[in-house]
C-alpha cells in the first residue's frame, strides 16, 4: 500500500470511529410530487412580482414535465414561464417559450388553447409587431374567446390599443363599447383608458386627463402597476400639449420612478429625463431636483 492509501485509509477508519453510521440519504420526491412543489414555488414568486425568479422556476418545472414525459404540463410551463418573462420585459425569451409551446401542442395534435393566442398578440403589442397583433387578435375576437369572457376583455383592450396607433377612431369605438358593460375592475381601467386616448384624439384634452388619471387609480387598486405608469405617460402628454409643463413633469417623474423600481431602467431613465427637463422649464425645482436624483440612483446606461 502506497503512502496516498495509506492515509485515505486511516482517515476512513478514524472517521469511523468518530461517528456513528450516517442514516440513508431520503429517497427523492415522485415526479409529480417534484412538479406541483416547484409549481407551487413558482406562483408563490409570481404573486410577490418577482417575475425573473419565477420564470427560473417554471424552467425547473419544465425539466420535470419533460421527464414525465407530460404534454400538457409541458405546454403550462411554457406558458408559465413566458408569461413571467414578459413581465420581466424580456421579450426575446417570452417569444421563445411561446414558440415551444405552440410547437408541443402542434406536435400532441392539440388545438392552441386561446390563452396563449392572446399572450402571443400581446407580446406582439409589446414589440411593436402591429399586424401580427391585429391579426391575433382578430381570430381572438372571431372565435369569442373560446367562451372566456376574460379573455374577449383583454383581447378588445389590445385591438383597441392597437387602434391608437393607428388612429382607427371608429376600431377604437368599437372596442371601448365592447368593455363598456364590463364590471371588472381590470376592464374598468382598460376602458377608461382607452376612453383618453379617444378624447385625446378629438381634442377634448381636459376629458382625456381625467379619463386617463382615473384609469391609473383603478390600476392601483387591482395591482397593474405597468398599466398605471402607462396611463400616468399618457396624461403627461396630453399635459404637455396643452402647456401644463409642471403637471406633466409630475407625471412623468411618478411614472419613471416606478419604472425604476420595476426593473424597466431603460424606459425609467426616459421617463425621468423628460420630468427633469419639463420641470426646469416650468421652474418647478421639486421635481426636477427629484428627477436628478433617480435618474442618478439608477446610473447611466451601460
Amino acid at each position: 500500500m502506497n503512502s496516498m492509501l495509506r492515509v485515505l485509509a486511516l482517515t476512513t477508519l478514524l472517521a469511523a470511529c468518530a461517528s456513528a453510521p450516517l442514516p440513508p440519504p431520503e429517497p427523492a420526491p415522485p415526479l409529480q410530487d417534484r412538479l406541483e412543489a416547484q409549481n407551487r414555488a413558482a406562483r408563490t414568486a409570481f404573486e410577490k412580482g418577482r417575475f425573473q425568479q419565477a420564470a427560473d422556476l417554471y424552467a425547473q418545472a419544465l425539466g420535470t414535465a419533460t421527464a414525465m414525459d407530460d404534454s400538457p404540463a409541458i405546454v403550462d410551463a411554457h406558458y408559465n414561464r413566458a408569461v413571467s418573462m414578459m413581465l420581466s420585459e424580456n421579450y426575446a425569451e417570452a417569444r421563445l417559450s411561446v414558440a415551444r409551446a405552440e410547437g408541443e401542442l402542434s406536435r400532441s395534435g392539440r388545438t392552441q388553447p386561446p390563452e396563449l393566442t392572446l399572450l402571443a398578440a400581446t407580446l406582439a403589442y409589446r414589440t411593436g409587431e402591429d399586424d401580427i397583433a391585429w391579426d391575433l387578435t382578430a381570430s381572438l375576437i372571431g372565435a369569442g374567446g373560446a367562451g372566456n369572457t376574460q379573455i374577449t376583455e383583454r383581447t378588445w383592450f389590445i385591438r383597441g390599443l392597437l387602434a391608437k396607433r393607428r388612429e382607427d377612431r371608429a376600431m377604437l369605438d368599437t372596442a371601448i363599447t365592447a368593455l363598456g358593460g364590463s364590471l371588472d375592475a381590470d376592464t374598468q381601467a382598460d376602458r377608461l383608458e382607452l376612453e383618453g386616448y379617444r378624447a385625446a384624439a378629438d381634442g377634448n384634452l381636459e376629458a382625456a386627463i381625467a379619463a386617463l388619471d382615473a384609469a391609473s387609480l383603478h390600476r392601483n387598486e387591482v395591482g397593474d402597476y405597468r398599466g398605471k405608469s402607462r396611463s400616468l405617460v399618457a396624461a403627461a402628454e396630453v399635459l404637455e400639449v396643452m402647456g401644463r409643463k409642471r403637471e406633466a413633469a409630475n407625471r412623468f417623474l411618478r411614472a419613471g420612478r416606478s419604472a425604476a423600481l420595476r426593473g424597466s431602467l431603460g424606459e425609467a431613465r426616459t421617463r425621468l429625463k423628460r420630468a427633469e427637463d419639463l420641470a426646469i422649464e416650468a421652474d418647478a425645482p421639486g421635481i426636477a431636483d427629484e428627477a436628478r436624483r433617480q435618474l442618478e440612483a439608477i446610473g447611466e446606461e451601460s
